[in-house]
């Protein structure tokens, strides 16, 4: 079964996101996500929180799931040059939009 990874310390965005049929890993922020010990199949991140985020938890979460796919969730203008390669979600969003993820899984 795939597990999922949602990273953003917006209470609302993780309850939205949440409302999936995949095993999933809820991280406040980017410390919470690199303490899991799991591998992670996919991974939402919020790009801008508090403490570790943007490209450094990109970085960081690479090395650590070297096999999940990340994609970065903002409401910032970023292309996936600016994510170091991941791709963007740009919030707001419809839930249409994360199935096109999920179905890669």
């Amino acid at each position: 079964m795939s597990k999922i990874m949602i990273i953003d310390d917006d209470s609302a965005m993780r309850e939205i996101m949440v409302c999936m049929t995949h095993s999933y890993y809820v991280c406040r922020n980017g410390a919470e996500a690199l303490e899991h010990n799991e591998d992670m199949t996919l991974i939402f991140m919020d790009w801008i929180m508090p403490g570790i985020c943007g490209l450094n938890l990109v970085r960081a979460l690479q090395e650590k799931y070297p096999k999940a796919k990340i994609v970065v969730v903002s409401g910032l203008d970023l292309t996936d040059e600016n994510t170091g390669g991941c791709p963007v979600l740009q919030k707001p969003f419809r839930r249409d939009a994360l199935n096109i993820y999920l179905k890669e899984v």
